[in-house]
């Protein structure tokens, strides 16, 4: 056999009696199936990082056990079915555990780890953002265009967004003109200077 860990969140607003038969299911699950529990622990309502399924609150559930492989696909299987269940998450412990000696050195559940520290945004109002709530479509903006949002045909393109066979009339004129040859003059040579002979 094997020792497991396995931590599970569930909905903060589920009743205590809904959140009791949960936690029974589970752990006859685990007993069923020739498992041992070591101990179990309810780590209550805590703040979650970032909001799951639209909750920013979950109920953690704590358990250890011991059992085999089979045994935890099958409690995994039910926590993924069940929609009460927000998150989970299960971790092998110990191989090749003597179970015997084992459930004489029963332990207690571990304790809830301790609130994180607040951060910046909870510490001072000028970092809050707050909730923002539904903040409706956002307005037009000119790059929608090319992504075809909307209906742009009766807005004319900028000039920037034209195709190069579309420039600007001035533009073609001054690439005319610089086009046309001017027919240059020769060059005039200055007359060659004779060196001087001194006697």
């Amino acid at each position: 056999m094997r020792e497991y860990e396995t931590v599970y969140l569930l909905k903060p607003d589920l009743p205590s009696d809904q959140l009791s038969t949960l936690k029974e299911k589970f752990t006859q699950t685990i007993t069923k199936g020739e498992g041992h529990m070591l101990s179990q622990g309810d780590w209550g309502k805590r703040k979650l990082a970032y909001d799951l399924k639209k909750n920013r609150y979950g109920h953690y559930i704590y358990l250890q056990y011991l059992s085999t492989g089979p045994i935890v696909s099958n409690l995994e299987r039910l926590l993924k079915l069940d929609d009460s269940v927000l998150k989970f998450l299960t971790v092998k412990l110990a191989d090749k555990v003597d179970v015997e000696e084992r459930l004489k050195n029963l332990g207690e559940a571990p304790l809830a780890p301790e609130e994180p520290a607040p951060s910046r945004a909870q510490e001072s109002p000028q970092y809050r953002r707050g909730d923002r709530g539904d903040r409706g479509d956002r307005p037009y903006r000119d790059r929608d265009r090319d992504r075809g949002e909307g209906d742009h045909r009766s807005s004319p393109r900028p000039s920037a967004e034209r195709s190069p066979s579309e420039s600007k009339p001035k533009e073609k004129e001054a690439s005319k003109e610089a086009s046309k040859e001017v027919p240059k003059e020769a060059p005039t040579e200055a007359p060659k200077e004779t060196p001087k002979e001194e006697a």
